[in-house]
């Protein structure tokens, strides 16, 4: 899934690097963090005894006076010294004052009276990284997530485990538990580049099933779909969403009977005014489309995209409770362009269930060939139990 990239010497050595980095832009932002807490609701409760230094010292972390901060930060702690938040605000003070070992005492009580609080999580997230130890990290930034799934920098705390292995398994093992930030994961990842997606993926199949709903993925998959990441796509898919698949989705229709949201490589009926569409069952875990087109022309009325790729393929599917005439105007096209001119009826077999068929090409510039069945105006046809299989060429 992980796509291979520098041999595995200078790879360790570039991966170590990036998180000693990361660790380090965790650390160096803590201060900035410290002094954007008086922004909570619990602080104009405190007495004014520790809410005013609490205040002062978040104010000298602002513009920049380490010194300044230490000694209010050390009065609020004199005031209140089992106060979690106060003893992590001390922590990030001394860390910017350049007093490590001091710091490190500090966050190492902070920790110990609460571990609800995020400074003291960040910290603890930093030093895991400098040492390497992916699980432990992912348990800080696990804790941070839960309380604040929507933190601005979650892509990038979340970015450096997902930059090695190691972190991205510790990251799945985390993610087992159905935590808050579970599907943030998966539905939150418009700004992330090639790399970040690929890896989320790779969490996504290292998780497995029984995590995430089919529609929470869907931005996910239509993201790596995006960036060509067609195998990412699909491994995600049939790690999320339950049920058939095969070289196409869903062909019974029975996610499209219940999931509101839907991804690229599931069925997406048209939206408009002149064809009505509705989902019916006709067996059980087994559905039709009924669609009717009150439109002059023939209208595209369902689509689903697929990662097939190029060559020769059959597709077939049923009209139950469908007059050959109407069946004969529904067509299907297969393949990247969104061209009626490219569709066919379909021949139809014989028997108590008769099938149609059409045989067509993907042209070698088609990764990802899409499926459409299009409807002529006053047909109205049941569609049901659609296939895809690969020719010989």
């Amino acid at each position: 899934m992980v796509r291979p990239g520098l041999h595995r010497g200078w790879r360790i050595l570039a991966v170590t690097g990036c998180v000693v980095y990361a660790a380090l832009a965790i650390i160096a932002g803590l201060d900035r963090m410290a002094a954007g807490d008086v922004r909570r609701r619990s602080l104009p409760d405190w007495p004014y005894a520790i809410a005013a230094p609490f205040e002062a010292a978040q104010s000298a972390l602002r513009r920049g006076d380490p010194a300044g901060a230490v000694r209010q930060a050390q009065t609020v702690v004199r005031h209140d010294p089992v106060n979690p938040r106060a003893i992590s605000l001390l922590g990030a003070s001394l860390l910017t004052a350049r007093q490590i070992d001091a710091a490190r005492d500090a966050f190492v009580l902070a920790e110990r009276l609460g571990w609800r609080d995020p400074v003291t999580q960040r910290y603890w997230l930093a030093e895991a990284l400098r040492l390497g130890d992916a699980a432990r990290a992912a348990r800080h930034l696990d804790a941070l997530l839960r309380q604040q799934p929507d933190v601005p920098d979650r892509d990038t705390l979340l970015r450096s485990l997902l930059i090695y292995d190691e972190g991205r398994a510790a990251l799945a093992d985390r993610l087992k538990s159905d935590p808050d930030w579970l599907v943030p994961f998966v539905a939150q990842v418009d700004r992330l580049d090639d790399d970040d997606l690929d890896a989320r993926a790779d969490v996504v199949q290292r998780t497995g099933a029984g995590h995430w709903q089919c529609p929470q993925a869907a931005n996910l998959i239509d993201a790596l779909l995006a960036h060509g990441l067609l195998d990412d796509a699909t491994t995600v898919h049939r790690t999320v969403c339950p049920g058939e698949s095969g070289l196409v989705n869903d062909g019974h229709f029975n996610r499209l009977a219940s999931d509101a949201i839907a991804s690229a490589l599931d069925w997406n009926l048209a939206r408009r005014g002149d064809l009505v569409i509705t989902v019916n069952p006709v067996a059980p875990h087994a559905y039709s489309v009924a669609i009717s087109n009150t439109a002059p022309s023939t209208v595209l009325a369902a689509v689903q995209m697929t990662t097939d790729g190029p060559g020769h393929y059959r597709v077939t599917w049923q009209s139950p409770e469908t007059s050959a005439k109407d069946a004969a105007a529904l067509q299907v096209a297969f393949g990247c362009d969104s061209n009626l001119d490219q569709a066919s009826s379909g021949s139809r077999s014989g028997g108590s269930e008769p099938r149609y068929a059409a045989d067509l090409v993907v042209p070698a510039t088609c990764p990802t060939p899409a499926v459409r069945f299009w409807l002529a105006p006053n047909h109205p046809v049941n569609l049901a139990d659609v296939r895809i299989s690969r020719l010989a060429p």
